[in-house]
């Protein structure tokens, strides 16, 4: 029975001592090339407080090493195409967030943009943009 308690305190022990040995801190944890706000001042200032500020710099976290593909695309855009952009990257599932493309993403856009305008009637906002 004290071999059992000795094996248990151990693996306890061992467990406990990787756990204190475990990164201290955030920036430890970081890996190169993602996208983290406070290195990247540039987008955030560029974002300003725009309604998709929140939602982009989410979603450029999200993205991984991908995350300047989709900030290329965002800032490659003016008017409603920059705020479309900023809407297909807000509401992409996070797979297409770490494999989309610069050039994939702004054909999206304005694909979709030129349906709507072609359409025979007026789309909602609310419809043209469904989540």
């Amino acid at each position: 029975m004290n071999a059992l308690r000795l094996t248990y305190m151990l693996i306890v022990s061992i467990f406990l001592s990787l756990l204190v040995s475990s990164p201290a801190s955030a920036d430890e944890t970081r890996r190169e090339g993602w996208f983290y706000s406070d290195e990247q001042p540039e987008v955030v200032e560029v974002l300003g407080d725009h309604e998709f500020a929140e939602g982009v710099l989410e979603a450029l976290s999200d993205a991984g090493a991908n995350w300047t593909e989709l900030w290329d695309a965002i800032e490659s855009q003016e008017g409603i195409l920059w705020s479309h952009v900023c809407w297909l990257v807000i509401n992409m599932p996070h797979l297409d967030r770490i494999e989309m493309t610069l050039s994939t993403l702004i054909a999206h856009a304005r694909f979709a943009f030129a349906t709507r305008l072609e359409l025979p009637s007026v789309a909602p906002q609310a419809r043209f943009r469904e989540v």
